[in-house]
């Protein structure tokens, strides 16, 4: 038998393990100082959670270093040189698959331990400490994480040298930073049928050498090097393991796993196993278990579900055909939620519609508005197995809006509509707006997650008239002011944009419904505030209703009642297939390329005809004439005031003329009175004073009593 040999292990990137330098970049590099498990306070590795959620069968492999020969006296070809049974590199797995048992055969695939490595081991907190950087173990000082197992034998088959012993495990459980541990001495191990298969070298029955498994939790992250220093072990012999896998890890001590006895392997008692102090491994074991098992079970489900989640992602399911059609995957914990997301990412990367047309019916209640809705939806969404999806009563919000092509807002005012776009008007708008832009797709929030609408109708039913509701839309309503006790009206400078969303109004009545079109949305004008109006239309749907009750036939009175309500709304839809332009002729795509061939460039008035320029002359002629009969009257009413003016003021100053004589004749009276009196003296102080619109001449300050004079003018 040839001897095999193995290559001595070098640091360099060419023969590195494969994934450890993406570990080293995330975990860091740890400390070196002598105390090998560091508490959680003072050394935990700022990336240790990214070591252990490495995408699934992302693979470490723990490379050990095999540079001396094998020997061939080993009485049992044991591994030849190995410290251990194998040689064979053991892969570190991260993902869940790792856990299985079958996975964590430690006595058929651990590492080595070689005279090389002994020496390595020797060398550890010198100056030549192997673990230093660009040392052959500095490799080690990155990987790691929080549960470990630790393989080594007792002594080098080949040289009987101690490598480990109980006390030396014990020791190092003992330090800080080991949360749980489980460890056993495997000394009844003999080399099965499968082993011999790998290695016919071996002989099926013969013992291996006996070696310990220790198995650790740690509270905090710690890398291989760390470990392996604590033990007292090189590197190759710790295995970091996911967390999760801990269980397993213990479980493999006693060789129970099915599979481990079906192998042969020697079953060990649990007193054999050294465990934590007060932990009961027994029981936690058999729970995890038990859990294993209802997972293997359920790995068809899982399978199923997987199948609807591309189903429902490439849109050829919905939640509602997998609800119906897998009751067990549906009631799945978590499977209602994924596939609901799913479904709702499906949604958000759809192409919204390029139309979107809105009705508001309207009347009092119980007059039919909302069976005249559903009635309505059914028509415009013939053969949907969900023809629409209803916003109001218990549901104010979209949760479970599942693509449906029409929305029935039930019994809304402009208010409890806008609460429902999160109090955010500009987004009722939008999903209100007639067009839709596939770069700005409605985007609604639903419990734990967003949807698009890509509904094409909403259909509004509410109590308030057309122009209450469509006013309260803009934003213009009444308010009371308490501070003044008034209701004050809030105006809105844009109304158009709220008449413009709702082309068609139907308002309801008892026995009968109107339907009134949006001109300025039909003909393309500004007209938003017009209607073409088509009343007294009639309708009974709430007493079809009654009597369709009465029909012990369920499917035939859903049929009737399907059929009438259906002939009760064809004028509306008649009327929405005018604004949608669905009855108009296609033309082909070359008419509208020339008809729009001057779009972007500078306008250019036609020329005028001989007809247009006449009559533009003609109203140019008018124009002037009517200019020049306008200055005319304008000056013929400036000389009437002017004249008016005038007038007034000469009969100012003629009054003022007459009065100041007046009052001089009654001065001029009085003082020959007081001159034929002989009252000289008093002549200067004569003045005149008006009395019931006459002037009467006065002498004030008199020592006479005041002499009035007979004289009046």
């Amino acid at each position: 038998m040839s001897t095999p040999t193995a290559t001595p292990f070098s640091p360099s990137p060419s023969t590195s393990p494969k994934g450890v330098d993406q570990l080293a970049r995330v975990a860091g590099k740890p400390s070196h100082e002598n105390d090998y498990f560091p508490s959680s306070e003072t050394n935990e590795k700022p990336g240790s959670e990214s070591v252990l959620e490495q995408p699934e069968k992302s693979v470490v492999p723990v490379v050990f270093d095999s540079s001396t020969s094998t020997f061939a006296s080993d009485p049992n070809d044991n591994a030849r040189d190995t410290g251990l049974v194998s040689r064979a590199v053991v892969p570190v797995v991260f993902g869940s698959e790792a856990t299985e048992n079958d996975q964590n055969d430690s006595s058929s695939t651990t590492p080595a331990t070689t005279p090389e490595a002994l020496r390595l081991l020797g060398l550890v907190g010198t100056d030549d400490d192997p673990y230093q950087d660009g040392g052959p173990w500095a490799y080690a000082n990155d990987p790691g994480g929080r549960v470990f197992m630790i393989t080594q034998n007792l002594e080098h088959p080949a040289t009987g040298q101690t490598l480990i012993t109980t006390e030396q495990v014990e020791k190092a459980l003992a330090k800080k930073g080991v949360k749980r541990y489980a460890w056993i001495l495997h000394d009844k191990d003999v080399y099965t049928a499968a082993e011999i298969a790998k290695n016919p070298a071996l002989v099926q029955g013969s013992p291996k050498s006996p070696h310990v498994h220790v198995v650790i939790q740690r509270s905090s992250f710690a890398s291989i090097a760390q470990v392996a220093r604590a033990f007292g072990v090189p590197p190759q012999c710790v295995e970091s393991k996911p967390p999760s896998s801990f269980l397993d890890l213990v479980e493999y001590l006693t060789h129970e796993n099915s599979k481990q006895q079906q192998a042969g392997k020697h079953l060990y008692e649990d007193s054999e196993v050294q465990a934590t102090p007060h932990w009961d491994w027994r029981s936690e074991l058999e729970a995890h278990k038990e859990a294993r098992q209802e997972k293997a079970l359920s790995k068809n489900l899982r399978k199923r579900r997987d199948e609807a989640a591309l189903k429902i992602s490439l849109g050829e399911w919905t939640p509602d055909y997998v609800r119906e059609r897998d009751r067990e995957l549906w009631t799945a914990p978590g499977v209602m939620k994924h596939l609901q997301a799913m479904r709702y990412d499906w949604l958000v990367h759809q192409t919204p519609p390029g139309q979107v047309l809105n009705f508001y019916i309207c009347g009092e209640g119980g007059v039919g508005k909302d069976l005249l809705a559903a009635a309505l939806a059914r028509s415009l969404n013939p053969g949907a197995e969900k023809p629409y999806f209803t916003i109001g009563g218990e549901n104010v919000s979209f949760e479970h809006y599942d693509g449906e092509e029409i929305v029935i807002w039930e019994d809304f005012r402009p208010y409890s509509m806008i609460e429902t776009c999160r109090k955010d008007r500009g987004l009722l708008f939008r999903i209100l707006g007639p067009y839709r832009d596939s770069a700005k797709k409605i985007i609604v929030n639903v419990k734990g997650s967003d949807t698009q609408l890509i509904n094409r109708v909403n259909i509004v039913t509410g109590p308030e008239s057309y122009t209450t509701f469509l006013d309260g839309l803009a934003g213009e309503y009444d308010q009371f002011v308490r501070e003044t006790g008034l209701m004050v009206r809030r105006t809105s400078e844009n109304k158009s944009q709220a008449y413009r969303r709702f082309p068609v109004i139907i308002p309801v009545t008892e026995g009968e419904f109107s339907i009134y079109v949006n001109k300025g949305f039909l003909e393309g004008t500004r007209e938003y505030f017009q209607y073409e109006k088509h009343e007294h239309l009639r309708q009974s749907l709430e007493q079809l209703t009654r009597r369709c009750e009465l029909i012990e036939d369920r499917a035939r009175a859903d049929q009737i009642y399907n059929e009438i309500s259906a002939q009760t709304v064809v004028p509306v839809v008649e009327q929405h297939a005018r604004l949608t332009g669905a009855n108009r002729k296609h033309i082909a795509p070359e008419v509208v390329l020339a008809e729009f061939t001057q779009e972007g460039q500078v306008v250019v008035p036609p020329e005028p005809t001989p007809e247009e320029i006449a009559a533009q002359k003609q109203r140019e002629a008018d124009e002037q004439a009517q200019v020049a009969e306008q200055l005319r009257k304008a000056r013929m009413e400036e000389e009437r005031q002017a004249a008016e003016i005038k007038a007034a003021e000469d009969r100012r100053k003629a009054d003022e003329q007459a009065r100041k004589q007046r009052e001089q004749e009654v001065i001029d009276a009085k003082k020959a009175e007081l001159a034929a009196a002989g009252e000289i003296r008093l002549l200067s102080s004569v003045q005149v004073k008006w009395v019931n619109d006459e002037p009467r001449a006065v002498v004030p300050s008199s020592s006479l009593p005041e002499q009035t004079s007979p004289w009046q003018i």
